[in-house]
């Protein structure tokens, strides 16, 4: 297939942790040679600065389009395999390969931090879509430097993707793993408990009992692949981990990451040696974590603690080796545990709220009905404040009671707050109002086989229908290769200069008035392209021109220009011809 270097490198990745988790060298052995042909592949396709040329897949569905270059991506990849090639090396005996690879590894970190590094900003490469979460998942980034770009990520977190994700199939597990080490489990727990989009929790909204392919469920409902983030909830939460010196779980190590407002984990894994267990209560800053221990092994324990004095251990006798930076440390044998810390709540990291969820979301209605709006949550005496007016919600904003109608176009906004926590992160609804006789525009419908998009005006439709966006949303094509000809009038209400997006795979045109503003032609995956044009006030012909060349299916819109942000273009501002 045409994954690029992040899918091929399951040769390295997989046999590697069945090691760590089964402690069985053979599997190492065995996949050896095929390792280092994968490696040495990859070398051979490097540039002239040592980064890979990647010509496939980087990350893979992130919520919007996919921006993070590719082969950014695939040498982050590349030095990840080449770092675990090394151990693997001597692990197996071989250390003149080990150096090499090292020494490889050494060469790609630094061409890696020249290449994509911004200084001013703390950043790589596009500092989103999980560009810092590979750099620092991977450790890419200078010692020196971790601290500055984790915050980077953190700002961007908070501030620009308001707690949600903002990574595709590769970057999302990684982001929790690099949140969590860098002590902002907080953060991760916030993002895994989002309700609306993009999130599990939306899916989860919408009837998923399956994981999706895609954030917005447009392709496969029962996918496995964004399913990597639930070794979190044992890593981070329950805390269970193997120990890379000892694999197999000859030595287990425990490490929960209690949070205030949540309240237990229970967890259990079973290892070759026998069941390991992990429950752990909180309950008014008491902790309580009960392991067991299969024979024959052995764990190491560290829970949070104001002093030795606030810990105790129940059942069979624990060594406390030290109490440091508010964390008690225990080595103990095979057996039954309980350990208990008092007084730990100011310890305690407390999660940003979730966002409320608006429902419905994103809607197109009719005139002259009207839209009943709920706002839901799940957090025990927080209060919801909206707007419906686009701005941001505060404490003095409307305090939501009950269900509430809408007859205009609208745009809410909502938020959480809590006395004595910070408040949670905004979400937002566009309610849209259409007359069923005027708003919208038409589309024809064509089948065919292009790699570029056709003279459809030589072309005889299958089918002309009328919609009240330009986008594939209420558009069900009958073939998977298929061409679409939307047309209608554009409403410009003030005159200047306009941008225009269009987003698509495979290719798609934009044309006002008869130019083309847009080209986004060809086969490609989801990709975003834009054009400008002087618009007088009035209306304006519009038409979009797009093919589909099979696999994934991708349209959207936008424009933007005076007094009017960057937004998808309204039913209210488009017209049938």
């Amino acid at each position: 297939g045409g994954g690029g270097t992040p899918w091929g490198s399951a040769i390295v990745l997989i046999p590697w942790d069945m090691y760590q988790f089964y402690g069985d060298v053979r599997v190492l052995r065995s996949n050896y040679i095929p390792m280092k042909k994968w490696v040495d592949y990859l070398t051979r396709h490097r540039d002239a600065e040592g980064l890979i040329v990647e010509e496939n897949l980087g990350e893979w569905v992130p919520p919007d389009t996919t921006a993070i270059p590719p082969a950014f991506v695939s040498t982050a990849y590349y030095f990840h395999d080449l770092k675990l090639l090394a151990k693997i090396a001597r692990i197996l005996g071989h250390p003149e390969d080990a150096r090499n690879f090292e020494t490889l590894a050494k060469t790609t970190k630094n061409a890696f931090h020249r290449r994509y590094f911004h200084p001013k900003a703390n950043s790589y490469s596009i500092g989103r879509q999980g560009a810092n979460v590979f750099a620092l998942g991977f450790g890419l980034v200078p010692d020196s430097l971790q601290g500055p770009v984790f915050q980077t990520l953190v700002r961007h977190l908070e501030r620009k993707t308001k707690g949600h994700f903002d990574t595709g199939m590769m970057g999302t597990p990684l982001l929790l793993d690099v949140l969590t080490r860098f002590g902002r489990t907080d953060l991760a727990y916030t993002l895994m408990n989002q309700r609306d989009y993009p999130s599990f929790g939306y899916e989860i909204e919408n009837g998923a009992t399956t994981l999706w392919e895609t954030w917005p469920g447009d392709a496969s409902h029962s996918h496995p692949m964004f399913g990597s983030v639930c070794a979190w909830f044992y890593r981070a939460l329950a805390g269970i981990q193997p120990d890379g010196a000892l694999p197999g779980f000859q030595h287990v190590i425990f490490k929960p990451h209690p949070l205030n407002g949540l309240n237990f984990v229970k967890a259990s894994f079973h290892s070759i040696h026998g069941k390991i267990e992990d429950n752990w209560t909180l309950k008014k800053g008491t902790f309580k974590l009960h392991i067991q221990i299969p024979p024959n092994v052995t764990a190491s324990i560290t829970i949070p603690a104001q002093s030795a004095k606030t810990v105790q251990v129940k059942g069979k006798p624990a060594s406390l080796h030290r109490v440091k930076n508010h964390l008690a440390h225990f080595e103990v044998g095979s057996g039954r545990y309980t350990f208990v810390s008092k007084n730990i709540a100011s310890l305690l990291a407390t999660p940003l709220f979730p966002a409320p969820r608006i429902l419905p979301r994103d809607t197109i209605a009719l005139l002259p009905h009207k839209v009943k709006l709920t706002i839901q949550s799940d957090i025990p005496d927080a209060e919801i404040h909206f707007t419906t007016d686009g701005t941001e919600p505060g404490v003095d904003s409307p305090c939501y009671i009950g269900p509430f109608q809408v007859t205009k176009s609208t745009q809410i906004k909502a938020r959480l707050f809590k006395k004595g926590c910070r408040p949670g992160f905004v979400s937002q609804s566009r309610i849209e109002f259409a007359d069923s006789l005027k708003s919208g525009v038409s589309y024809a419908y064509f089948e065919g086989d292009w790699q570029s998009l056709p003279d459809f005006s030589r072309l005889k439709s299958l089918g002309r229908r009328h919609v009240y966006e330009i986008s594939l949303e209420p558009i069900h094509p009958e073939a998977e290769k298929f061409g679409l000809v939307f047309s209608g009038q554009l409403a410009i209400t003030h005159p200047g200069l306009y941008t225009f997006w269009l987003i698509s795979n495979d290719g798609s045109a934009l044309f006002i008035d008869g130019r083309r503003v847009v080209n986004n032609d060809g086969l490609h995956g989801a990709r975003e392209k834009s054009g400008q044009i002087q618009l007088i006030s009035g209306r304006h012909r519009i038409r979009v021109t797009y093919f589909q060349a099979g696999g994934g299916m991708s349209l959207e819109t936008f424009y933007a220009g005076p007094n009017l942000p960057r937004g998808k273009i309204p039913p209210s501002a488009l017209f049938v011809e």
